[in-house]
C-alpha cells in the first residue's frame, strides 16, 4: 500500500505516455483515450460489471483496434467473477459493445467502402510500402530498433535521439522491466500459472507481435508510442502476480525515477 503512488506515476508519467499526452495531434489523442479506456475496462472486469467493462473495451478498440487481442482475458475475469455461466446476463453485457461495433464498421464501410477500413491504407506512407502495412519482413528491424540506444554526437556535445521507430525500451518503459521480472519470479517458484494469466500474457505477446509487424513503430516522438497501448495490461500483470518483496519494491522506485528522467528529459530534448 506504501507504493500505491509509485506505481500511478509510474504508469502515467515513467513512460512513453507522458510524451504523447503533451499533443494534442488525433493520434496522440486515440492512444491516450485507448490507455485510459483499457485502465477502465481491466478495473471493471475485476470488479464483475461485465457490460461497463466491455464497453469500455469496445471504445478502447475503436481507438487502438489491436487491443481486441485481450478480450479472451477480459471474458475470463468476468467469468471468474460470476462464478457460472449466465448467457442473458452476458446477452445484456454484449448490447452496447455490438452496437458500437456496428457504428464503427458503418463509419469504416461510408467513408472507405470497407468495413474493416480505417484509413491507415489512405496515408501516403503506406500507399508507398510495397509489402503493406503489416508483413513479417519488418519484424527483424522493429525488433532491432526497439532497444537501440541513443547516440552522442562528440562534435555538438549533444545526445542525438531517434525520432521516428523505437529505441531503448528498458530505459524509457522500464514498466516492461518490472514486468519480466514478475514473471520471472513467478517461473522460479515453479508456481502453476492461471488462466488469467496465460490469456494476459498471450494477449500481450499477440499485441507486442502485431506492433512489431508493422511497417513503422511510431512516427516524429520520443519514446516507444505504440508500446504505450500495452501498458495498462502489462500494468494489470504486474499488480497481480508481483512478488511481495521489499527488494521489487525498491527497485520499482528506482526504476520509477529513472523512468520519468528519462521522458521528461527525452521529451525535451526532441524538441
Amino acid at each position: 500500500p506504501e507504493d500505491e503512488w509509485v506505481w500511478v506515476v509510474f504508469l502515467i508519467a515513467g513512460n512513453g505516455l507522458l510524451n504523447i499526452s503533451l499533443q494534442g495531434w488525433v493520434w496522440h489523442m486515440a492512444q491516450d483515450m485507448c490507455f485510459a479506456l483499457s485502465l477502465m475496462a481491466l478495473y471493471y472486469a475485476h470488479r464483475g460489471k461485465g457490460g461497463v467493462a466491455l464497453t469500455c473495451w469496445m471504445c478502447a478498440a475503436g481507438c487502438r483496434p489491436m487491443v481486441v487481442v485481450y478480450l479472451p482475458y477480459l471474458m475470463w475475469v468476468l467469468y471468474k467473477k460470476e462464478g457460472r455461466l449466465d448467457i442473458r446476463r452476458w446477452l445484456k453485457w454484449l448490447i452496447v459493445p455490438a452496437l458500437l461495433a456496428g457504428s464503427y464498421m458503418a463509419l469504416n464501410d461510408a467513408r472507405f467502402g470497407n468495413p474493416f477500413e480505417f484509413g491507415h491504407n489512405y496515408l501516403p506512407e503506406f500507399q508507398r510500402a510495397e509489402k503493406g502495412q503489416f508483413s513479417l519482413e519488418y519484424l527483424s528491424k522493429n525488433w532491432s530498433d526497439l532497444f537501440r540506444m541513443p547516440t552522442f554526437d562528440a562534435k555538438s556535445g549533444r545526445i542525438k535521439l531517434y525520432k521516428h521507430d523505437c529505441q531503448a525500451i528498458e530505459f524509457i518503459n522500464p514498466i516492461c522491466v518490472m514486468a519480466l521480472l514478475a514473471l520471472t519470479a513467478g517461473l522460479r517458484k515453479r508456481m502453476k500459472p492461471s488462466p488469467e494469466a496465460v490469456l494476459l500474457i498471450l494477449g500481450a505477446a499477440a499485441h507486442l507481435m502485431i506492433v512489431l509487424c508493422h511497417r513503422t513503430l511510431g512516427g516524429w516522438q520520443f519514446g516507444n508510442r505504440y508500446i504505450v497501448d500495452l501498458l495498462p495490461y502489462v500494468f494489470c500483470g504486474i499488480v497481480c502476480t508481483m512478488p511481495r518483496s521489499r527488494a521489487y519494491a525498491a527497485l520499482c522506485r528506482v526504476l520509477c525515477c529513472v523512468g520519468v528522467a528519462v521522458n521528461v528529459v527525452g521529451t525535451i530534448l526532441v524538441y
